[in-house]
């Protein structure tokens, strides 16, 4: 009687299927594996219109009697004089201590902030962590703020297409620890309203925005027991 040529391989296969497992367990006491997750912690949008009232922007006259020494945007296509700057706080409520066991088992972690600038200057960024007794226990960036490019623009100042980025900063033990002690986090927004590209005017409109989104990508340590 001849053997089936497709029994045959299918009881070799299975062999190589149980051989291996058979020595894990045999051989094998457990297994480290390092497993990478995602914790979002917020996120925050400026928008032109709810921090420019009242914050020194005021009609400006468009002939040659406008004061050069003061400068000026264009808002919703009105030549206002304007303050060099308009600067937006948010707070957020994020515990780290709910997640303690994960920041202990961690063997690397990263902050991951993806930002969109619909602006057609820079934002000056930072992102505090505190508590109520101490509100900047820790800031996000060490060096200073974050400086986020400003929008593309065309000849007269317009924003023809936003700008966007994600920056990535990596936290060592002892910032880890000054986390554990943080329930708030503040973001500082300083949009700049003055061009580097002079005399250009630019041209700010009230849906315009800057947003932010921060997560944290962490990487622990893990043993599975085989027995």
């Amino acid at each position: 009687m001849k053997n089936n040529p497709n029994i045959t391989t299918c009881f070799i296969f299975l062999l190589a299927l149980i051989i291996p497992t058979s020595c894990l367990k045999t051989n094998v006491d457990d297994v480290a594996y390092n497993p990478t997750f995602s914790v979002p912690i917020g996120s925050t949008k400026t928008i032109f219109s709810e921090i420019a009232s009242g914050r020194y922007l005021y009609p400006a006259p468009s002939d040659s009697t406008r004061s050069d020494s003061i400068p000026v945007i264009y808002y919703d296509d009105s030549l206002y004089y304007s303050s060099i700057s308009l600067d937006s706080t948010f707070y957020k409520i994020f515990n780290f201590d709910d997640i303690e066991d994960i920041l202990d088992r961690a063997t690397e972690i990263v902050f991951r902030i993806n930002y969109t600038n619909h602006f057609p200057s820079e934002v000056s960024a930072q992102v505090y962590f505190g508590n109520k007794l101490e509100p900047a226990v820790d800031s996000l960036f060490t060096n200073g703020p974050y400086i986020a490019d400003a929008a593309s623009t065309d000849a007269e100042g317009k924003v023809i297409s936003p700008n966007s980025n994600t920056v990535e900063i990596p936290f060592d033990k002892e910032r880890i620890d000054h986390l554990l002690i943080s329930n708030t986090i503040t973001f500082h927004n300083d949009i700049k309203l003055v061009s580097n590209d002079s005399p250009k005017i630019l041209k700010f409109y009230s849906d315009q925005s800057f947003e932010m989104q921060i997560g944290l990508r962490v990487t622990i340590y893990e043993e599975i027991n085989i027995e």
